[in-house]
């Protein structure tokens, strides 16, 4: 099933604030090194990407 747009992007954001919340209360970043972490870590991919939307948290 494709996501939409909108989808895509309220995940994304969701990811991000997770993940920047988490590197700021545990990792100890600056709230603003923890936004770009986070922008890092969750970067925004085109519809057309065969991965959009994933993220493997374990490296194989």
């Amino acid at each position: 099933m494709a996501w939409s747009e909108a989808e895509y992007l309220d995940c994304l954001h969701s990811e991000r604030r997770g993940y920047a919340w988490a590197m700021q209360h545990h990792g100890g970043l600056s709230p603003e090194e923890a936004g770009k972490a986070a922008l890092k870590r969750y970067p925004y991919k085109p519809a057309e990407a065969a991965d959009r939307g994933l993220i493997f948290h374990d490296e194989a």
